[in-house]
């Protein structure tokens, strides 16, 4: 959204989106008056989070012309295929193993392998992973 900040009509693009994001304040006292767990902020932050990148999106359509349905099938799709596949990774070990800190060092390196591989074939297309290659291999021409 860099592009957006960068258009020069910026004051009602941070109004919207301070505004959507304050709205994490009063959604999560609600939850908490709900009787939900103190965790249901976090809840309220995503939520307002996901409103922001619809606006985000909206707002770039309107000073670009910029399709949302590529939008969602080239960003919002792929990620959350990778999103559900390392959570998915993540969960797993807590299918088979007491909670311990060997569950935990299982579960966060599930998580980091699902969203590395994940994102490589799912996120980023033939010019990303060029890209990515040529670079690894400069860096290790420097080693």
């Amino acid at each position: 959204m860099i592009a957006v900040n960068a258009h020069g009509k910026i004051a009602a693009y941070q109004a919207t989106i301070g505004t959507i994001l304050l709205l994490t304040l009063p959604l999560g006292w609600f939850f908490l008056k709900m009787g939900f767990a103190p965790t249901s902020i976090g809840i309220a932050f995503i939520i307002t989070i996901v409103i922001c990148s619809f606006g985000r999106i909206l707002w770039a359509k309107k000073l670009f012309n910029i399709s949302i349905k590529k939008w969602i099938m080239a960003v919002f799709i792929p990620c959350v295929g990778v999103a559900f596949s390392s959570a998915l990774f993540a969960f797993a070990p807590n299918l088979f193993l007491k909670a311990s800190f060997i569950r935990l060092l299982l579960a966060v390196s599930a998580s980091i392998l699902a969203t590395t591989i994940s994102s490589w074939y799912i996120a980023l297309d033939d010019r990303e992973r060029n890209f990515i290659i040529e670079n690894m291999r400069h860096v290790l021409k420097w080693m």
